[in-house]
């Protein structure tokens, strides 16, 4: 199922609207949501698994001044590793998650051919948003999972480069 919100809907020209659909089909035909489902709940899994680990490991306990899992002071140790854990893996995730995004934008662009509304809606989207076109590498390797504005136009511009 594909879900177009009533606020695309009023802002977006009609010819917008097809590219959004056209790449939700992209994710669609991928079976991105499931597939990042069954990775995220893998992941949640892996997650607790080794926090089990990490709260049965005695030196650890013992560094944070606690003789079990259960004893209080073991809750900054859990927030931190809470905190810690998915920002260790956020560069692996949203890299993938922009290769995913950026391969949906291709499936649009295969399925309208409409390179100037694409790039026409995302210079409209960037503003719109206020989203930063030249974000630092470490702010883009955590918190970027789609492509920047910039990126998805040179994209667009390298597709009809290759199907002119």
């Amino acid at each position: 199922r594909i879900v177009l919100y009533d606020t695309l809907l009023r802002s977006a020209t009609p010819r917008e609207v097809v590219l959004v659909e056209a790449h939700e089909l992209g994710h669609a035909k991928q079976q991105d949501v499931l597939h990042g489902t069954v990775i995220g709940a893998l992941g949640g899994a892996a997650g607790v698994c080794a926090l089990f680990l990490l709260l049965s490991w005695r030196p650890l306990l013992r560094r944070v001044g606690a003789t079990s899992a259960g004893d209080p002071r073991v809750l900054g140790l859990v927030l931190f590793l809470g905190v810690a854990g998915p920002l260790a893996f956020s560069p692996l995730t949203a890299l993938l998650s922009r290769h995913i995004e950026s391969r949906a934008d291709v499936h649009s662009l295969d399925l309208t051919r409409d390179v100037p509304t694409f790039i026409a809606s995302e210079r409209r989207l960037s503003v719109t948003n206020l989203s930063d076109l030249q974000p630092g590498p470490l702010v883009y390797a955590l918190f970027f999972d789609h492509p920047s504005g910039p990126e998805r136009i040179a994209v667009a511009r390298e597709w009809q480069r290759l199907h002119r």
